[in-house]
């Protein structure tokens, strides 16, 4: 668990989570308001950056960072962005007033994402 009681739930569980201490200084409420759609991606409210990277190297990779003041979307592809806004979104619903300083990187196990029920 985190500073201050806060522990982060993103469905599904991302590859990996690195908490970097205490909260940003960027409000939670306007990214828990976000529609989560692909045009959405054309009109991101600052300080959301989108960021080309062939670091990641799954077309559904992502890399979420959000530093104090800054939110940094890495993926090689659209829908890797699309899945970065959606964890956005998810954090910033799991939270009361500001959003957490914090990097998620997930791509997916499989090919095609979605929920294998063995």
């Amino acid at each position: 668990m985190n500073q201050g009681g806060w522990e982060p739930h993103v469905l599904p569980p991302p590859q990996s989570i690195r908490v970097q201490g205490t909260y940003s200084k960027i409000k939670a409420g306007p990214f828990q308001k976000l529609v989560p759609l692909r045009s959405t991606l054309q009109n991101l409210p600052a300080p959301i950056e989108l960021i080309d990277s062939r670091e990641l190297n799954s077309s559904q990779a992502y890399r979420l960072s959000i530093g104090s003041s800054s939110i940094h979307i890495e993926a090689m592809r659209e829908i890797g962005w699309y899945y970065g806004l959606l964890t956005l979104i998810q954090l910033a619903e799991g939270c009361k007033d500001f959003l957490p300083q914090i990097v998620i990187t997930d791509y997916p196990d499989f090919k095609q994402r979605g929920v294998m029920n063995l």
